[in-house]
């Protein structure tokens, strides 16, 4: 006789187009779960209790469906990034996150990319999931960028025709300066002479780190590097504080200064124009639970993002808790949605530990100079109290 496997089971998800409908051509992507506590319908039944002659128990009929999903999961940035713009109902921003279809080495050495915003010259982009390790990686832009192409200063290998499946990405992470444009002005400051700060995607309130690996990129000046917080943007004036040392005056006349910046994520009102309300579907694939072999998927939809919670023990891995409310979940069939047999697999997986200090963390104005914000462990938790609205029709 042979054996049937129904415990191995999958996850998955898709960005809907709207609540509970997906995308015409919709991209799936695999998710890593550690352990998957809901997925899927529960349904509720109430029984008739009659005064009746007759002694059996009367069928229970359906009075309620909840649909939802939770699983716990490693912090990684894939994990992050695909989920944190739903429960915060907020959109990125920052630095273009282009996906290119093909890769030009030689003398061109430029990535081709779907139409964006052209890059100026300098700027600094981030490139990962390609097949060519000389392809991944920080490069900086060179000079002709258009709309549809991204020229580097380094050498890449050819690839062609570049699956969408395979998860490439090139993302701007932030700008090369100048020979001698940056100076630390005596408040502490960055200033600049020809970089026009405003045309950066950067905006108060972000994180920024200041200064590249090689000593060319940073300020001569060792202090005058590392995070800061931006206060102000202005043309050439960038306010800062929230730096991990006190920064000093410097007149640079040299250093071609990296400024990094990445995508930034705030809390907006609902009548903000970055406000959206993100809705996930979920496939779980039933490995041979179809009788007698066959694999069956069964589709929780129209999920919104309720609770997320991030949790950093001591000296460990951290972890993150997800908990989507749905709609409805589908019966399982052994017929998947359009795109779901073709995956996006996940290249941002690395685990976040705890053994490592945290850049920063402050009781704002109790204890700036950190003499006693020992942490020794920390949860966060978002909760959008988010609850289905069910009616009669």
């Amino acid at each position: 006789m042979g054996r049937t496997l129904t415990n191995n089971f999958g996850i998955q998800y898709s960005v809907e187009a709207s609540l509970g409908v997906l995308e015409g051509s919709p991209v799936w992507k695999q998710l890593e779960p550690n352990t998957i506590g809901t997925f899927g319908s529960t349904i509720t039944t109430v029984a008739r209790s009659p005064i009746s002659k007759e002694r059996q128990r009367r069928k229970g009929t359906v009075t309620d469906l909840d649909s939802a999903v939770e699983f716990d999961a490693d912090l990684t940035l894939e994990h992050f990034i695909d989920f944190i713009e739903g429960f915060c109902f907020s959109t990125f921003n920052g630095g273009d996150v282009n996906v290119p279809t093909a890769v030009t080495g030689g003398a061109t050495d430029e990535y081709t990319i779907p139409t964006a915003t052209a890059l100026a010259q300098g700027t600094l982009v981030f490139a990962r999931g390609f097949t060519n390790a000389d392809n991944n990686g920080l490069k900086v832009v060179d000079a002709g960028a258009t709309t549809t192409a991204i020229p580097v200063t380094t050498d890449l290998t050819d690839e062609a025709a570049i699956p969408a499946t395979q998860n490439v990405s090139v993302e701007v992470c932030g700008v090369r300066t100048a020979a001698g444009d940056l100076d630390i002005d005596a408040d502490g400051n960055i200033t600049s002479s020809v970089l026009d700060f405003t045309s950066l995607p950067i905006e108060a309130g972000q994180a920024i780190w200041i200064g590249g690996d090689a000593a060319i990129n940073q300020f001569s000046t060792a202090a005058n590097a590392g995070f800061a917080r931006i206060v102000t943007v202005a043309a050439n004036l960038l306010t800062i504080d929230k730096t991990g040392q006190t920064f000093v005056t410097e007149a640079n006349t040299t250093q071609e200064v990296d400024l990094y910046f990445g995508r930034f994520l705030k809390n907006v009102a609902v009548d903000d124009g970055d406000y959206q309300e993100k809705s996930f579907q979920f496939e779980g694939a039933y490995q041979n639970l179809d009788n007698p072999s066959g694999d069956l998927y069964e589709y929780s939809k129209g999920n919104y993002c309720n609770t997320v919670g991030f949790d950093l023990p001591l000296t460990d891995k951290a972890t993150i808790s997800l908990a989507f409310i749905g709609t409805d979940t589908d019966t399982p069939t052994d017929t998947r949605a359009t795109n779901a047999s073709s995956p996006v697999v996940p290249v941002q997986t690395g685990a976040f530990n705890t053994s490592a200090d945290i850049a920063r963390l402050r009781v704002q104005d109790v204890d700036e100079a950190g003499l006693t914000t020992d942490f020794k462990s920390l949860t966060l938790n978002i909760n959008n109290n988010v609850s289905p609205e069910k009616v009669l029709g």
